[in-house]
């Protein structure tokens, strides 16, 4: 099942979700996604992986480093967690953390079924 839509982190800084697919009849539950930060004034900054859940409910990914979109360049390396806190027919509610530099960067949101 595929989703979109925009997590929001705590400072106010936007994640577009571009892609979020949930393969569920892996086991275990395999995500395909594709984001991109918008960091204010650090430009926009693209992550794509596919990961798997962990016994705890938690997918994470590797460290690697984002791609700004505007220039192509590499980032640092950074590691994304994703939890679905909750799940319905049409939509998940993602709670999550871009860490990078020793820095945890939280973020929130639902995210819509694309049919």
């Amino acid at each position: 099942m595929k989703y979109s839509g925009v997590l929001d982190f705590d400072d106010g800084d936007v994640i577009d979700v571009r892609s979020f697919i949930l393969r569920d009849k892996t086991a275990p539950l395999e995500l395909a996604f594709d984001i991109i930060a918008n960091w204010d004034g650090q430009g926009r900054w693209q992550r794509n992986e596919v990961v798997w859940q962990r016994a705890d409910g938690w997918f994470f990914s590797t460290y690697a480093p984002s791609i700004q979109v505007e220039t192509g360049a590499q980032g640092i390396l950074c590691k994304l967690s994703f939890r679905i806190s909750d799940r319905d027919e049409e939509s998940l509610s993602i709670l999550g953390i871009w860490t990078e530099d020793n820095s945890d960067n939280r973020f929130s949101g639902d995210l819509e079924l694309v049919l």
